[in-house]
């Protein structure tokens, strides 16, 4: 059932709310609960008292689960309360179940909005590939220590700058204190199957495109480009060489003590 079915206090305003939901008659409920129709028909106008019996087949019926069914049943006692005493009691209970429900159903919500807020900043950060590189040159000390000098290292103005900075902090990605930044985390994971992911490899691929382009070619650079001919289990150990490559490059990266430069490495296969 939806959270709104614990927001009912009157027992007979809830079972004509859940038989039009469902489009059930109510001819069709009494006599499957074996009340007469005039007869339920008054009881959920409030003018007949249903048994606890009646009340347990509509439950039933209705196919409540355990706990909305005693839920169901506190809306029944509350309507044959007759001391003042008696409706506080009940009334309190509803009470205390609708704010649980309340504080469960505002933690979706919000759990829901970081989500969305967590997958648009992704996207932002997917979106163009200039965002990784700041990223990853922040992880270099003399960049940490002045982000400015982006703005000549990479072609782009303060104001480009500045977005891409605040657009890493908001993913928690960067930490900074004035100009400076004092934290950076160095990696962010994207899956393999996102939808993201084809945008992120469209752009690095554009950028050494436009690096070959302008003849940026360097005996200390390494382009290649083969094509051969195949089958898939071969194509398969290929893939599983190439991964293990990744993991060794990885090593080795991790093994350098003082990192003054971003470099790119992409490997296709298709």
């Amino acid at each position: 059932m939806e959270n709104s079915f614990f927001d009912f206090n009157n027992l007979g305003l809830a079972i004509v709310t859940l038989l039009k939901a469902r489009k059930i008659s109510s001819r069709t409920i009494s006599l499957a609960c074996q009340i007469h129709p005039s007869y339920f028909s008054r009881a959920i106008k409030g003018d007949a008292a249903l048994s606890q019996q009646q009340v347990f087949r509509i439950a039933g019926f209705l196919n409540l689960s355990d706990f909305e069914t005693e839920y169901f049943f506190l809306l029944w006692n509350l309507s044959a309360a007759q001391s003042k005493v008696e409706k506080d009691f009940f009334q309190q209970k509803i009470r205390n179940i609708q704010n649980e429900k309340q504080k469960i159903s505002d933690k979706i919500k919000a759990k829901i909005l970081a989500d969305e807020d967590r997958q648009n900043q992704l996207q932002n950060y997917y979106s163009e590939a200039i965002t990784a590189m700041i990223h990853m040159y922040l992880t270099i000390p003399a960049f940490q220590h002045h982000p400015d000098l982006l703005v000549k290292e990479l072609g782009i103005s303060n104001k480009k700058l500045d977005l891409e900075l605040e657009k890493l902090k908001k993913l928690r990605l960067i930490e900074g204190q004035g100009k400076k930044i004092i934290r950076v985390e160095e990696s962010i994971h994207l899956p393999e199957n996102s939808p993201l992911a084809f945008s992120n490899h469209i752009n690095w691929r554009i950028r050494t495109i436009h690096a070959i382009e302008k003849r940026e070619l360097s005996s200390e650079n390494y382009h290649v480009s083969v094509v051969f001919s195949a089958d898939a289990e071969t194509k398969h150990k290929l893939k599983q060489l190439l991964r293990q490559t990744l993991l060794q490059a990885k090593g080795i990266v991790g093994d350098c003590a003082s990192p003054n430069q971003v470099y790119h490495l992409m490997m296709d296969l298709f």
